[in-house]
């Protein structure tokens, strides 16, 4: 297994959706070897770090409504 390379956040070019106007929402990086989320009321905080891979699978979940609320 091959060491993993931090990255620093700094370097990370982070977007957020157009309709946050509330400044609570989630900001989202991409960089060659994963995805990075934060929360935007604090990006100082921290993150989550997710493999392409990962990020893909919870994409495919999300559409399919594996994460939908019951009704």
């Amino acid at each position: 297994m091959e060491p993993s390379i931090e990255v620093s956040q700094s370097d990370l070019k982070w977007h957020i959706a157009s309709r946050c106007t509330s400044g609570n929402c989630v900001e989202v990086a991409v960089d060659t070897d994963a995805v990075f989320l934060r929360d935007s009321k604090d990006p100082g905080s921290g993150g989550l770090r997710y493999s392409h891979r990962e990020w893909q699978n919870f994409v495919i979940a999300a559409k399919a409504g594996v994460y939908d609320m019951p009704k």
